[in-house]
């Protein structure tokens, strides 16, 4: 079960001059001094965390203010914005060679729900998952944004249901 995954199927459209403005944070991620401008206050926190959780929303007026505040207190913490930058850290500094030269494909019955408004993950480059997952059930998840499971959990939870008990 994957929910909009970044596969190797959507290649160098990640690149794309027209797609960058979804992506800076990536980049942005691998400055050193990046987590200390995002933490350096309460504010900055929350805008930073405000403009994504927003952003890939379909509904722009998901999130209420006092869900951006758990959000706010828990990046406040010592080291938890690092954190969840080493990852992007991490995840550029693997090269591609180191990931094998096997059969890239998953055989394994592959359920993918993918929202048909995620602003960093467009539906649109769900077009090659058949190539990686030949046993796959792709669903489009309507009216949704990169947070599926909290926009739809009764569509995406049906789903995974549907899925394991098949």
């Amino acid at each position: 079960m994957l929910f909009d995954p970044p596969y190797a199927g959507i290649g160098a459209r990640w690149l794309a001059p027209s797609y960058v403005r979804e992506t800076w944070y990536q980049s942005f991620h691998q400055l050193p001094w990046a987590e200390d401008l995002v933490g350096s206050s309460r504010e900055a926190t929350r805008l930073y965390v405000s403009h994504f959780l927003s952003h890939w929303s379909h509904d722009k007026d998901l999130w209420a203010d006092e869900e951006i505040e758990e959000y706010v207190e828990a990046f406040s913490q010592p080291g938890a914005i690092r954190g969840g930058f080493n990852c992007y850290r991490a995840a550029f500094r693997t090269p591609a060679a180191a990931f094998g030269s096997g059969d890239p494909k998953i055989y394994a019955p592959t359920m993918v729900l993918w929202a048909d408004d995620d602003a960093v993950l467009p539906f649109e480059w769900s077009d090659h998952l058949g190539d990686f997952f030949p046993d796959l059930n792709l669903r489009k998840m309507e009216g949704a944004g990169h947070f599926m499971m909290r926009e739809k959990p009764v569509e995406v939870t049906q789903a995974i249901m549907e899925f394991v008990l098949r």
